[in-house]
C-alpha cells in the first residue's frame, strides 16, 4: 500500500465501522424501547450468573427468578449484560424485573444498563465520531 493511498484506507475503515456502529446503536435501541413499551415489572431475586465467553471477552448476565402478574412462576437469564461486580452486589438480591408479558423469559432488571438504551446511544455516538473522523482526514487528504 502506498503512503498516498493510506488516508484513504483509514477512512474507508472509519465509515464502515462507523457505519456499523450507528446501525447496530439504532436498532438496539429501537429493541430497547419496543421491548420497555409493553414491559410489566416485578420484583424478583438475581439467583445465579452466567458467563458467555472466554478471557477478556466474557459478559456475564444475570440468572433471574420471579414471579409474573398471573402467577406463573420464571427462571430465566437476562439478556442484558452487567459488570462483574454489579452482579457480585446484586446476588440474592431482590431487584425490579422487567418482563415481556407475551414471553416471561424475556426478562431483564430494571436498571440503567438494564434498560439497555444508554450503552447503545453511546454505541451509536462512536459511530458518528468514527465517520466524522474518517471525513475529516479525506477532506484534509484532499485539500
Amino acid at each position: 500500500m502506498s503512503p498516498s493511498s493510506l488516508p484513504w484506507f483509514f477512512t474507508v475503515v472509519l465509515w464502515l465501522f462507523g457505519v456499523g456502529f450507528v446501525y447496530g446503536g439504532i436498532r438496539n435501541v429501537r429493541e430497547s424501547r419496543e421491548f420497555l413499551s409493553s414491559a410489566q415489572t416485578v420484583p424478583g431475586v438475581v439467583v445465579g450468573v452466567h458467563v458467555d465467553g472466554h478471557g477478556d471477552l466474557q459478559r456475564r448476565y444475570a440468572k433471574l427468578r420471579f414471579t409474573t402478574h398471573e402467577g406463573q412462576p420464571v427462571e430465566t437469564t437476562s439478556y442484558t449484560s452487567h459488570g462483574p461486580l454489579e452482579l457480585f452486589r446484586m446476588q440474592n438480591q431482590t431487584v425490579p424485573v422487567l418482563y415481556d408479558p407475551r414471553n416471561p423469559r424475556r426478562a431483564r432488571i430494571n436498571s440503567g444498563s438494564g434498560r439497555g438504551v444508554g450503552g447503545s446511544t453511546a454505541l451509536a455516538a462512536v459511530g458518528v465520531v468514527m465517520f466524522l473522523i474518517g471525513t475529516a482526514i479525506a477532506v484534509a487528504h484532499i485539500l
